[in-house]
This record gives C-alpha cells, sequence and structure tokens, in this order.
C-alpha cells in the first residue's frame, strides 16, 4: 500500500476478533459475521478516532479528535477477524501516536458502536449496530484486537531532511540521468578494398583448360617482366 504525503506511519491491526456463529444480526446484540462483513465497506476513508473522543460517546459539543485515516479493512478467512490498515497524520499528534504506540502504550483498536433495540409486536426484538467510529486506544474491547505492525513513513519533502542528505540525493539523480545518455563513440575506418585477381581463359567458346590458363599466365608474366626490363625508366626498384 502505498502511503501518502501527509501520512508518518502506517499502521496495521485486529479490530476484533469475535463474531457470534449462526446468528442473524438483526436478531442479536452481539457482533456477528454479518455486522463484521458490513464494517468492513463502510471503515475504508473513515477518520481514526483517538481513544473515542466523538461527540457521540461524550456528549454533544465535544471535539472529535482523529489522528489519522482508515486505508482499507477485511475479514480473516480463516479466523472471521476485521483487520484494518490506517495511516497517521503527519502532525504533532501524529508524532505521539507514534511514539505511544512504540512505548506499548496504545495498544489496538475498538469500534464505536451506536446500539439500539427495537420491541417488536410479537415480542421479538430488532437490534442495529451503527459504526460511528473506529479507534486506536490504549484499551481495546477484545484482548486480540491488538496492533500487529507499523511502519514509519520517510518525509520526501526536502525541508524535511537534512542538507547533506537531499545533496546526496541530487548527486545519485545526476549521475542516473547522466547515465542514460548515449556515449558517442568514434567512427571506425573503411576497410579498404580488397583486390582481386581473375584468370580468364583466352578462349571462351570451349570448356576451361585448366593446364592451359596456368601456361597463358606464365607467358603473359613473362611477357610483362620482359617490357619491364626493357623500359628507360626502370631504376631496378620493384612495385
Amino acid at each position: 500500500m502505498a502511503a501518502s504525503a501527509n501520512t508518518i506511519a502506517v499502521v496495521t491491526g485486529c479490530v476484533t476478533d469475535f463474531a457470534a456463529p449462526n446468528v442473524d444480526a438483526s436478531t442479536s446484540s452481539a457482533i456477528t459475521l454479518q455486522d463484521l462483513q458490513k464494517y468492513a465497506k463502510q471503515l475504508p476513508n473513515m477518520r481514526l478516532t483517538f481513544d473515542h473522543e466523538h461527540p457521540v460517546h461524550k456528549g454533544a459539543g465535544a471535539p472529535h479528535i482523529t489522528v489519522g485515516t482508515i486505508k482499507s479493512a477485511w475479514i480473516h478467512d480463516t479466523e472471521q477477524s476485521l483487520y484494518v490498515d490506517t495511516e497517521i497524520d503527519r502532525s504533532q499528534q501524529g508524532q505521539r501516536i507514534v511514539r505511544e504506540i512504540r512505548e506499548g502504550f496504545l495498544k489496538g483498536f475498538s469500534l464505536g458502536l451506536d446500539n439500539r433495540m427495537q420491541l417488536n409486536s410479537d415480542g421479538t426484538s430488532t437490534h442495529e449496530k451503527e459504526l460511528i467510529e473506529l479507534s486506536i486506544t490504549p484499551k481495546p474491547e477484545f484482548a486480540n484486537a491488538q496492533i500487529v505492525s507499523m511502519r514509519q513513513v520517510m518525509a520526501f519533502s526536502s525541508r524535511d531532511r537534512p542538507a547533506e542528505i537531499q545533496s546526496r540525493v541530487d548527486d545519485i539523480k545526476n549521475a542516473l540521468l547522466s547515465s542514460t545518455a548515449p556515449t558517442p563513440t568514434a567512427a571506425e575506418p573503411a576497410a579498404p578494398p580488397q583486390l582481386k585477381l581473375n584468370f580468364v581463359s583466352a578462349s571462351s567458346d570451349r570448356p576451361s583448360n585448366t593446364v592451359g590458363e596456368k601456361s597463358n599466365c606464365r607467358n603473359l608474366l613473362s611477357c610483362e617482366n620482359n617490357l619491364f626490363a626493357q623500359s628507360p625508366h626502370s631504376n631496378g626498384v620493384q612495385h
């Protein structure tokens, strides 16, 4: 999961590992698998509350204190447990959350629900467990609703990094950019033309006679040597 630029840490954990088996959600006050499946769809993109600091729990006019965003939620198939990935804000409050998770003060997650029950004319009751918020808290309702991992996220803004780190990053970037440019290569010299000697028979209207051709070649070379010896410009140097 790619974290946003305003995230200081990604925290993953179990929200609840309990679901009442074989129970219709509308007929029970307990959390059922149907409820967990509904919450898994509602939780993504909700704000993460700090320890149930919400007007529904604290009273009208109370502030809703949030410290991050819920990015994803899912049901673990074999455990029938609800898990979440959350992003903690890059802020003073977010720094405090990260510190308190490291120190073991903040231990897990807890659902904030509005439980309502309606009595029916036939004597039965209908239950509604509305999801209000999800909190990161030192006192999770379920023992196994624990934080399982936290990954801190580096800030990529130049002003948030020491100058020497920024300088090193710039050096690496420039080296990568320069390595992508094609290196000019010197043109290779053209190979000298090869001289091809073809000995052609003097008579082209009969099959080639190897012995006769060799004899003609010797006669031709002998004539050239005689002409060279008789030349007035000959000075004894062979070319």
